[in-house]
């Protein structure tokens, strides 16, 4: 049996660096949530991180030591934008990590707009009280559930000027791969009703990674993360209306981004980014496939060279942001 940590094993130096920072701030439903800064010196941008379904801030985005050890900041995403100029942010989604859930459940929420609503709380509110974050222009990066978050954010408020672009990772933007599960075939035309009488019951199962099998099983043994468990009826329920939502509203998408994707992902669509790409009015957008990777692209293999073309893209975006002044 794989030996497991426990968040008082994690030093604040291993998770944080030397300069980094755990905080938690309430959001408006009164939860605890857990956020986490990473300043860069001399810093050019901030990018705030936003994780998966079933995931936590520091297990998306610091270093694997592999099986039953935390991720560290050493050698991670955080640490090589933090050496970029970048300074990194983000938290843990609520009922996710370490913060606090509505019901008191894990991997549990009411309303996907309460999500948005956090990001945003924390993006006006956390995000200026730190001089290295402060004044200079911020990106958002989204994996999963988080690229749906972010797109879902900037659909609300990109005129407003607050952020100065996206990246996207294997984004959740259609989930209808997973919706043909055939026990996820059977309970689509029940969830309404059980969302009502049951909304908290684990019942949508979730694809697994079949090509890089080592990581599904660190996944899977994580002690903070969902693993084996099914996802909540309402969370299923709320995932497949915000993604039904966003791809009848393509469109009316400006927001500069840069989006990866396999055509091997099982677990979300990448269909929903194609159609993103094809559609959105974007004045700057990109579109990258990774086809020898699944859907965890801040650890698979290639996940280098995925880091690298965020930061290229973030540079070209800041170099024309500064060319307009």
């Amino acid at each position: 049996m794989t030996a497991v940590y426990t968040w008082d094993d994690i030093s604040d130096e291993d998770e944080l660096g030397s300069f980094g920072e755990r905080m938690t701030f309430k959001n408006k439903q009164g939860l605890n949530l857990t956020g986490y800064f990473w300043p860069a010196e001399d810093a050019k941008a901030v990018v705030i991180i936003n994780h998966g379904h079933g995931s936590f801030l520091p297990y998306e985005y610091l270093a694997s030591q592999g099986l039953g050890k935390p991720s560290i900041y050493k050698n991670s995403w955080v640490e090589k934008w933090n050496l970029n100029g970048y300074s990194v942010c983000g938290f843990d989604v609520q009922s996710h990590g370490r913060s606090e859930g509505a019901r008191g459940l894990r991997w549990y929420f009411e309303s996907f707009d309460d999500l948005v609503d956090d990001l945003l709380q924390f993006r006006r509110e956390e995000v200026p009280k730190r001089s290295a974050f402060k004044n200079i222009p911020v990106f958002l990066c989204g994996i999963s559930m988080g690229g749906c978050l972010v797109v879902e954010t900037l659909l609300r408020v990109w005129d407003l000027g607050e952020f100065a672009g996206a990246a996207l990772l294997s984004p959740m933007l259609s989930l209808e791969q997973l919706a043909r599960n055939p026990v996820n075939r059977i309970l689509r035309p029940l969830s309404s009703l059980m969302n009502v009488v049951w909304p908290t019951l684990a019942a949508v199962k979730v694809a697994k990674n079949p090509v890089f099998p080592e990581l599904q099983e660190q996944f899977d043994t994580d002690p903070y993360t969902s693993g084996n468990h099914n996802t909540r009826v309402r969370v299923a329920v709320e995932y497949l209306r915000v993604t039904s939502k966003l791809m009848s509203e393509l469109s009316q998408m400006k927001f500069d981004f840069i989006v990866f994707h396999s055509k091997q992902d099982t677990m979300t669509d990448p269909d929903g980014s194609r159609a993103l790409y094809e559609k959105s009015k974007a004045s700057s957008k990109t579109m990258t496939s990774v086809d020898s990777m699944w859907h965890f692209l801040t650890h698979e293999d290639g996940n280098e060279d995925v880091q690298k073309s965020i930061t290229s893209w973030m540079e070209s975006r800041l170099h024309a942001m500064q060319s307009k002044i």
